[in-house]
This record gives structure tokens, sequence and C-alpha cells, in this order.
């Protein structure tokens, strides 16, 4: 029976080997950093809030319920130093906008007591790519009482039009719920996409 099995994965491994004989020739891995900052000059885009998997048919997204936070972002591409990845400039040119919304399922913010649904879609440069997935609190003290810091982990859909497989995106995220000064609520992003 081992033996059986054993055969069998040696001959899948050479089928896929010559279909894909590189997985390089089979899809490209893609990686994008950009930062993202919640921009009055964005509105948001009331469809797009209706297309999140989590939206309610009786939620207005011109008006939507208190707990609902749609957001309009401007994104940025950033600058980082070489020697240590650290972030020089955050907003060196404007590549794209995007819309995004989140259930609050926590008003207290506790951190990691929470998942929040959040629902983005976005275009930066030639790009258009919609993602869904979750946010936590980690911190709602830091630095200051009331500023919020909030990890996302979404799963990007496949868009057969762009050749986009799948991917993920992840973000370090301030959320500025009570309009602080010197917080901006935005986050800085990892994109990474598969492509044909």
């Amino acid at each position: 029976m081992k033996r059986s099995v054993s055969l069998f994965i040696i001959i899948s491994f050479i089928v896929i080997g010559l279909f894909c004989p590189g997985v390089a020739q089979c899809f490209e891995e893609n990686i994008y950093l950009f930062r993202t900052l919640d921009d009055p000059n964005v509105p948001y885009d009331p469809e797009v809030l209706e297309r999140a998997p989590f939206w309610q048919p009786d939620w207005d997204p011109e008006n939507p319920p208190p707990f609902v936070v749609p957001l309009g972002a401007s994104i940025w591409a950033l600058q980082t130093r070489a020697n240590d990845g650290q972030v020089v400039e955050d907003t060196v040119h404007q590549i794209g906008t995007g819309t995004a919304v989140a259930v609050i399922t926590d008003p207290g913010f506790t951190p990691f007591a929470s998942l929040a649904p959040f629902y983005f879609e976005a275009s930066i440069g030639d790009l258009e790519f919609t993602s869904n997935g979750y946010c936590l609190a980690t911190s709602n003290n830091l630095p200051m009482p009331g500023i919020i810091l909030v990890g996302c982990d979404l799963t990007v859909y496949p868009d057969a039009e762009q050749g986009i497989l799948g991917g993920s995106a992840t973000s370090n995220s301030i959320f500025n719920p009570f309009g602080f000064p010197g917080f901006q609520t935005g986050s800085f992003w990892t994109l990474r996409l598969y492509q044909e």
C-alpha cells in the first residue's frame, strides 16, 4: 500500500512537471507595498459597500448604521531606507484610490477580543483588486488612549480579466475614531498577488 501511494505521488509530480516545467512559468508572484489614508477628498463609493459579503439589505449605504464604518482612501507609494527598511517617506506619489467598509463588533476595541469584518476594493496604477477578511484590534491605548492599532488579514479575490489567481492583503493600521489631532486613520499594506 505504501509503495503504491509513493508511486502515485511521484507520478503526480512528473505530470505536474510536464504541464508546468517551472513554477515561475505558471504564475507570477507580485508584491506591492503602499500606504492608504482616510481622505475627505476621496468619498467612499456606496456601491462598494453593497458588494461587501456581510452587507445587510436593510442597511442604507448612503447613511449606514453607526457600527458600520465606510472609508474613502487615497493610496500612496512609499519609500524605505535601504539599510534597514524604515519608511522615510510614506506619501511619495498618489497611485490610486479605494473604498473600504468595516463592521465594528466591539465598541471598546478590546485588544485581541473581536474580529471585525472588512471589505476593500481599490485601484493602484492599472491594477484593480477586491479583498475581504477581518481586522483585529491589537491596542486601544498606544500611543494614547483612544488611538486604535489594528491588523487586517484579507483574501484577494481572483479576477480572470486581469489574470489574478488570488492572493492576500495584510495591513498595519491606525484607527482614530475620536478624531484626535495628529493621528490620521490609515494603513501600511502588503499586497501579495499570484498572477498568470
